[in-house]
């Protein structure tokens, strides 16, 4: 009978801890990163970041942001969408740094499919594509 018991609330124990970790999308709908890099775009003429979009129905778009300044402290309120794709799960796991998101991409401008590797921990985002191109990101 105690090993019943046991058992019953090991079950429990362990339905509701599966639960407990989130979902990609509710990770990443609706969230917009900022790059931390500030860059120079237009043969020099702009300085900017670049950016990331992740919306419903897995969509993720990336986009340009402008600053009047070399330092990106004042935004000038324009910005340049770069592009624009659609994204499935490839893998998800999560450990004492954070989670760990791999997805597959289908770029409109592309052909081939783009892996991007996901590092998140709270406001911040490590993403890289195809682990060659990386960026670190901060959530808006």
């Amino acid at each position: 009978m105690l090993k019943k018991i046991f058992l019953a609330s090991t079950l429990v124990c362990l339905q509701q801890n599966s639960f407990s970790l989130p979902t990609v999308s509710s990770l990443l709908d609706n969230t917009d990163w900022r790059g931390t890099s500030c860059s120079s775009y237009g043969d020099g003429l702009f300085q900017g970041t670049y950016n990331y979009v992740f919306k419903d129905n897995n969509r993720v778009e990336s986009y340009l942001e402008y600053y009047d300044d070399y330092h990106c402290t004042k935004s000038s309120s324009r910005t340049d969408a770069q592009v624009i794709g659609k994204y499935e799960v490839k893998s998800f796991t999560k450990d004492s740094q954070g989670y760990s998101i791999s997805l597959a991409v289908k770029m409109t401008h592309l052909r081939e499919i783009v892996n991007f590797n996901i590092k998140l921990n709270e406001n911040n985002m490590k993403l890289c594509w195809d682990n060659r191109w990386c960026s670190n990101l901060i959530k808006r």
